[in-house]
């Protein structure tokens, strides 16, 4: 009887162990859905950031200090250039981010072409503030960002980029976890502030279909 009974304590002891390391994998220590898409919204934000940072005063772009395309009749040919960058900025919580990379730019006598962008980010306890809960995130080693910039008259139309990689990251209230993404950024034209009502994402952010996660329509 006493055997019988420790058996069963032993199977009681088992199954409680087993749901507590169900627990501490469960949802409960994850980023919410929230969480996920105020992140993917940063990242895409950043990713517009850096290019139009490291594409001012390119040549031939409108406000650039080599003289913008004509339009005084005289054509002053193609406008070609490559331009390596690096470029360390605050986050808005703590932490750092680092985009480098290179653009390739090729426009006409009329200012419209296109500009080639690859680049990586690096994030070093850059932290954010979603609510009341501060993220703060390191990537694993970089997040990588190719794509084109369409330019019309000097002045920049739209863009496609793409963003991939992984990042691990810590909560506040005690989470962290390791995520990768995959996202697709088009910014469509409007004013030239890269703003978030110019822009989509999709793509996925840690094994999520960013547009199924609910917090996409809200601003950061």
């Amino acid at each position: 009887m006493i055997a019988k009974s420790l058996r069963y304590l032993g199977l009681a002891l088992s199954l409680s162990l087993l749901s507590a390391c169900d627990n501490l994998s469960g949802p409960e220590h994850e980023l919410t859905d929230d969480e996920a898409a105020f992140l993917a919204q940063e990242f895409a934000g950043e990713a517009l950031e850096g290019v139009s940072g490291a594409m001012a005063g390119s040549p031939g772009l409108a406000g650039a200090s080599t003289p913008a395309p004509a339009t005084d009749g005289h054509d002053r040919g193609p406008v070609t250039w490559e331009r390596s960058f690096t470029e360390t900025r605050p986050c808005r919580a703590g932490g750092t981010r680092t985009t480098s990379g290179t653009n390739q730019g090729s426009l006409d006598s009329a200012g419209t072409g296109t500009v080639e962008i690859t680049h990586t980010l690096v994030l070093v306890d850059c932290a954010r503030i979603r609510d009341t809960v501060t993220i703060t995130v390191n990537t694993d080693p970089a997040l990588t960002l190719a794509g084109t910039v369409t330019i019309e008259n000097g002045e920049k139309t739209g863009g496609t980029f793409t963003k991939t990689g992984a990042f691990q990251w810590v909560t506040s209230d005690g989470r962290s976890g390791r995520c990768e993404i995959d996202l697709t950024i088009t910014w469509g034209g409007g004013d030239d502030h890269w703003d978030r009502e110019d822009h989509t994402v999709t793509g996925t952010i840690c094994g999520r279909d960013v547009g199924s996660l609910g917090g996409m329509d809200r601003k950061p």
